[in-house]
């Protein structure tokens, strides 16, 4: 035995199981099947964490920040910009809307809408509304815009041309749920 350092260990593994099966034994030793249990645990456990990194990197893999949209400049008087191209998420997105801004202007307000059909906005749809130039800063679903829907600019009676700009998030609609928590 001592040329075999590897039996050895072996056998005190063997002898301790041995010792707390036997009868009368003192029971010092360790289950066989505790161990198989604790391995079993540890690689469960293993999976369960790759799965959650897995999952984890899907979720970023499904929201795609965009920086800032350029919008046309809307003429002074009583305009609407309604770009569908440029003012609403892709087809099985949504939009978590950041930032808002209505700048230039110096008389009038500008008024974002919420809508969806081709017909002019309503009242019903109107989502900010600018009495002066500025910017709206948006917390997370404060303004979000679903599939098929978009964001309209009007302006009314406003002296200078307006700047319209956005930023937002656009987020994969089945990652919503997890995006909002």
């Amino acid at each position: 035995m001592p040329g075999n350092r590897g039996q050895a260990g072996a056998d005190l593994i063997i002898g301790q199981a041995d010792d707390r099966a036997a009868p009368g034994g003192n029971g010092s030793g360790f289950s066989l099947q505790a161990m198989a249990d604790l391995s079993a645990s540890i690689g469960q456990l293993a999976t369960e964490v790759k799965a959650t990194r897995d999952r984890q990197q899907q979720l970023w893999q499904a929201c795609r920040p965009i920086p800032g949209i350029p919008l046309p400049v809307i003429a002074a008087g009583t305009n609407i910009l309604d770009m569908p191209e440029l003012l609403a998420p892709r087809t099985g997105y949504w939009w978590d809307v950041k930032t808002v801004v209505a700048a230039t202007f110096t008389a009038g307000s500008v008024n974002v809408y919420l809508g969806g059909s081709g017909a002019a906005p309503q009242d019903s749809q109107l989502a900010l509304v600018f009495p002066s130039a500025g910017a709206y800063q948006m917390g997370t679903g404060q303004l979000l815009v679903p599939p098929g829907e978009r964001l309209i600019f009007k302006t009314v009676g406003t002296t200078g041309n307006t700047t319209p700009w956005l930023t937002a998030i656009e987020v994969a609609d089945w990652a919503l749920p997890a995006y909002l928590l």
